[in-house]
């Protein structure tokens, strides 16, 4: 077995990996979200310090919270990827210098680079796996949640109310960023259908009579769904990344171990 050949395919895996997600991560390529980027949290921190309102102090708190975790997520997107595509390189390169037997007496330093840029590299595309999948599982997106046949209200009695009706969690009425993908936030033939017809109950209509759901307006686009395909092939690359940095750390030690001229 020649270590160095799988040094330089899990380099080349990382490089294609790195630019995949970086083309599809969603803080860099989604104007939207990256705006949030830009918010002042010093602001909200000032707020929350000068206002004699428990309520209030703890809004500004959070939005405080949730400024500063979408910076720290905006840096790790930037930082993670980009060390893996230049040091992904760099170790490649030099994987396939020592495939072709060029320049024999560097084997050891390039194991040992190896090592130590697959640990870090590990170490930061992880961190941005867990940090990212936390904050696409419990962040919230400005759209309104819907129930999943896409109504905005539902008959409770004598009164509609909504899917978060006493719900006192934070921003409760918002779709979380792991439900963007639903079809109640994104175009649906179906429901589309349905909402045109002229007896639909609809939030506009003046006789409610029998309905048991009032529906919104329907999406007329797919935008949310992108905005979760993206997410998610951001994850799943980003763990594979982090799978391939740590098959980089382990033959980079076995390079820096071989002994003489060992090609094993």
């Amino acid at each position: 077995m020649n270590y160095f050949l799988f040094f330089l395919i899990i380099s080349l895996a990382i490089i294609g990996f790195s630019i995949i997600t970086l083309s599809s991560a969603p803080l860099i390529n989604n104007t939207e979200i990256q705006s949030k980027v830009y918010e002042n949290c010093q602001y909200y921190a000032d707020i929350e310090e000068l206002s004699s309102d428990l309520n209030e102090r703890y809004k500004y708190k959070r939005k405080k919270t949730l400024c500063e975790r979408r910076k720290a997520m905006y840096g790790l997107e930037y930082g993670s990827f980009i060390f893996d595509i230049v040091f992904g390189f760099f170790c490649g390169l030099l994987s396939f210098l020592q495939y072709l037997n060029i320049g024999k007496d560097f084997k050891k330093n390039t194991g040992l680079i190896g090592l130590i840029t697959g640990i870090i590299g590990f170490i930061l595309t992880f961190i941005y796996f867990v940090y990212s999948a936390y904050i696409f599982t419990n962040d919230v997106y400005t759209v309104e949640k819907l129930y999943p046949n896409g109504a905005k209200y539902k008959k409770d009695g004598t009164k509609f109310i909504t899917i978060y009706e006493g719900d006192t969690k934070d921003d409760s009425q918002y779709a979380k960023y792991n439900e963007l993908g639903q079809k109640q936030y994104n175009y649906d033939t179906d429901y589309f259908k349905l909402y045109d017809d002229d007896d639909h109950c609809s939030v506009s209509s003046t006789n409610r009579a029998g309905c048991e759901y009032i529906y919104d307006s329907p999406k007329t686009d797919f935008k949310n769904k992108y905005i979760y395909d993206r997410w998610t092939t951001t994850l799943i690359f980003a763990f594979l990344i982090s799978i391939c940095n740590l098959g980089l750390a382990l033959f980079g030690l076995l390079i820096f171990l071989q002994k003489g001229d060992e090609t094993k």
